[in-house]
């Protein structure tokens, strides 16, 4: 049994025998054994955020980085990573969306350096999950990379389906943050993924790499989704805490949103629908 190097004894009495998800783990992982006989009903936390400042962390005097290293640990052994997306929006859509930008993030190598619509959409997501960003601000960046998505294939002579894709994992970014219902935000933050992905199989093809004239895409695509698993951990680790979250926010006063988000981040398988915007 893989407790993600939590205490045994701590594991088999928060998490049980039940289902192993991201908010028992971060529960679990914040819990010391001296906590184990007071009768505490073990019930998770809303999200990593409130789990790092709740009332059992301190008085365990448990550190974010602690929970951090369980869910990352987590995350690196899930074999999924677009159900490991989908788990975390599910618990934490915040969290989720970051770590969504850290996969999108992996293939804007492949969008021209002049197509700058792909690279705000993540800089606005950013933005947004530290609080400096609005709604409609992260919608209007989503059709942004949605439409420079498009256009990466709309002239012919031009074709780059690799840029296609890692547009759409851009603005799927965006999806996952603040589009439709939660059970689309769900999906979408997996769809990011999934486009990733399909960037890294489309570089150099003729077609896009999805199309069924492709009869091994699964399997490429299965194997291009691996390396993403250490990407979502590493964003797990570089999620802001409540007090860098809060810094930010002082240090973004009186400036523009593009800047002061800038300068905060400086420091720093199979879904139920997968499909094109």
């Amino acid at each position: 049994m893989n407790t993600y190097g939590i205490d045994e004894r701590v594991w088999k009495k928060v998490v049980g025998r039940g289902w192993v998800w991201p908010g028992s783990i971060a529960l679990a992982a914040s819990v010391c054994p001296e906590l184990l006989n007071e009768g505490i009903k073990w019930q998770a936390y809303a999200s990593l955020h409130d789990t790092e400042t709740s009332k059992i962390a301190i008085e365990c005097g448990t550190s974010p980085l602690q929970i951090r290293n369980a869910l990352a640990d987590w995350a690196t052994n899930e074999a999924n990573v677009m159900k490991t997306l989908e788990r975390l929006a599910e618990w934490d859509r915040r969290l989720a969306v970051w770590c969504a930008c850290a996969v999108a993030e992996t293939v804007l190598k492949y969008v021209p350096v002049d197509e700058g619509r792909p690279r705000t959409a993540i800089t606005t997501v950013r933005a947004w999950v530290l609080g400096h960003a609005t709604t409609v601000q992260v919608q209007i960046a989503g059709r942004g990379a949605n439409a420079a998505a498009k256009s990466a294939t709309a002239v012919r002579a031009s074709v780059n389906y690799a840029a296609e894709a890692a547009a759409f994992a851009t603005a799927y970014a965006a999806d996952a943050a603040v589009t439709g219902p939660e059970s689309y935000q769900i999906t979408a933050a997996a769809n990011v993924a999934h486009e990733a992905a399909t960037a890294e199989a489309s570089v150099g093809r003729s077609s896009p790499a999805y199309e069924l004239d492709y009869p091994e895409w699964p399997r490429v695509r299965d194997a291009n989704l691996k390396p993403l698993r250490e990407v979502v951990a590493g964003a797990i680790i570089s999620y802001p805490t409540t007090e860098e979250t809060n810094a930010s926010r002082g240090l973004a006063s009186g400036r523009t949103l593009v800047a002061g988000a800038l300068g905060v981040m400086l420091g720093a398988g199979i879904v139920r629908a997968v499909g094109r915007r």
